[in-house]
């Protein structure tokens, strides 16, 4: 019987787990960028909108409406490519978090080897201190 000796590994388990929480932290802060992002593009193509509702209004050359419905265009394709890279991202905090349980997991099963080792070898080194003084007992009664 011998007390835990895989710290090292426990030590590994441990650092995994922290590499996969700060991986899924920037997975985060990307995420929040590019939800930053659509909310900017959002706003600038509904500011382009009323401001091409008001040129239309006020009866401007039709090459300026066009040159800012091909601008609206433009922010849309922008604002549909930033929604795929969030289908992405969103894919990635999955699979981050999958790998954060399995690595938070793996933790918890060494740490819970280690006590068991560790209350074992205690029960085992009680047991052995027990019979050592019912010895020495049987020793110093057998001499009174």
């Amino acid at each position: 019987m011998k007390p835990f000796n895989l710290d090292s590994v426990l030590k590994y388990r441990r650092q995994l787990e922290e590499i996969a929480q700060q991986k899924l932290f920037q997975l985060f802060e990307k995420k929040a960028q590019i939800l930053a992002a659509i909310s900017k593009k959002k706003q600038e193509y509904d500011d382009d909108c009323d401001y091409i509702n008001q040129l239309r209004v006020e009866g401007v050359i039709i090459e300026t409406i066009l040159l800012f419905e091909n601008r609206i265009n433009f922010i849309l394709e922008e604002i549909q490519g930033l929604h795929n890279n969030l289908k992405k991202m969103e894919t990635k905090i999955t699979n981050q978090r999958k790998a954060l349980l399995k690595a938070s997991q793996d933790k918890k099963v060494m740490e819970k080897l280690k006590e068991r080792q560790n209350t074992n070898y205690k029960k085992y080194l009680d047991k052995k201190e027990a019979i050592l003084l019912d010895e020495i007992s049987v020793l110093h009664h057998g001499r009174g």
